[in-house]
């Protein structure tokens, strides 16, 4: 091949994990060329939480060894999502003085008042590893500032601040499995947020939810004015509607599963009825959340269906029928050098490509988030500065 250089998508999920390679130098094109999409079994990861890291990082590896098998190239860059269900979002409303009152509010001043809330919000919560901060609403002197107040003069500003995290030791789980890989990270990111690169700015801007349905949870995360405002992850996913069906018509989960898979052809009444019964489970609680954060019926731009479940017949329907507004399927194209039409990706791969992707948001993600690669370089130049 002409191009050596590859961007890499890995998403460690608990019945597969998934791999999509996309060649960099079109990573910025409206469809990149996507060279591969992998995926092995997964082992040793319950609701997204490492539980043996061991038996993951056999099945990493193996990935790993699929991946390098057909492009032992150059990579410029390796993502992997975090997910599970200790992800969350949280929120943090601080205030600062400002010190000159003569002048203009400064970008300084913004984050001065967001460094307050992150050292408020670590020490309230040492367990927690931040992996996104946004400022979401900013006053100054008690009055609502549209955008950023910098220019502005005031005594005191006060921020609205979202911090999405994940319990420290999940990350650490996450970190050591790739050391012992033979591959080097370059980001660990939080998966609502990588899936966001597969949003229109319309639909972020205008108020939409992206839901992911995995194997064993499901996520929901909530955009306006073209940042994320909430996120919540739901210990339920496709595995329970398998096993629903296992039970329902007494065999074994691989018919169950396969039933699930081809339930458009094979679907009696029942099927149907449990398959439904479930999904309604998934969307009563999406349901809960959005009136908590009171944003019910109120996203024009309706909820965006990910996942390997996004190809359940009737998804859409029983989204639009439960929640009241508009839905609709992931849709990927693959574009690859040996196919002169583009096809479908399996919606499986949307989190994997999505990680591939140039992030809309990039700019917000908390600065040195996480480098592999920085951190045995640094520790390689500290060694040899050591030795006499």
């Amino acid at each position: 091949m002409k191009n050596d250089s590859y961007t890499i998508g890995i998403d460690i999920g608990s019945e597969q994990i998934k791999a999509v390679v996309i060649d960099a130098a079109s990573r910025n094109e409206k469809q990149p060329t996507i060279l591969a999409a992998l995926s092995t079994a997964s082992s040793g990861v319950t609701k997204g939480y490492i539980n043996n890291q061991d038996a993951v990082e056999y099945s990493l590896n193996e990935l790993v060894e699929k991946v390098l098998k057909k492009y032992p190239a150059k990579y410029s860059d390796i993502n992997v999502a975090i997910n599970g269900i200790g992800l969350r979002s949280q929120y943090v409303r601080t205030s600062n003085d400002i010190q000159n009152k003569s002048r203009e509010i400064e970008a300084a001043d913004i984050d001065a008042v967001v460094a307050k809330a992150e050292d408020l919000f670590s020490k309230k919560y040492p367990n927690k590893k931040i992996l996104y901060i946004n400022s979401q609403k900013y006053r100054v002197d008690d009055r609502d500032v549209l955008g950023s107040p910098v220019g502005m003069y005031g005594e005191t500003i006060e921020a609205k601040i979202l911090f999405v995290t994940v319990p420290e030791h999940h990350y650490e789980s996450c970190i050591r499995i790739f050391e012992s890989s033979s591959l080097s990270i370059d980001n660990l990111v939080a998966a609502p947020l990588a899936e966001a690169a597969l949003l229109s700015p319309a639909q972020k801007n205008n108020g939409c939810v992206l839901l992911n349905i995995g194997a064993q949870t499901s996520s929901m995360s909530v955009y306006e004015n073209g940042f994320m405002s909430s996120l919540e992850v739901f210990p339920i996913g496709s595995n329970d509607i398998t096993n629903d069906l296992a039970l329902g018509h007494q065999i074994s989960r691989e018919e169950a599963h396969e039933l699930k898979l081809d339930a458009k052809n094979k679907a009696s009444k029942q099927t149907q009825e449990i398959i439904q019964a479930r999904m309604y489970d998934i969307l009563e609680l999406m349901e809960r959340h959005l009136i908590r954060i009171k944003k019910n019926r109120l996203l024009p731009a309706g909820v965006i269906i990910t996942g390997g479940s996004a190809y359940l017949e009737g998804i859409e329907a029983y989204t639009k029928s439960q929640l009241k507004i508009p839905a609709e399927t992931i849709k990927i194209l693959k574009k690859s050098p040996s196919q002169k039409r583009a096809s479908a990706l399996d919606p499986k791969f949307s989190l994997a490509y999505a990680l591939t992707l140039p992030s809309q948001n990039a700019r917000h993600f908390k600065k040195s988030l996480f480098s592999i690669k920085k951190i045995f370089k640094n520790a390689k130049k500290l060694f040899d500065e050591l030795m006499p």
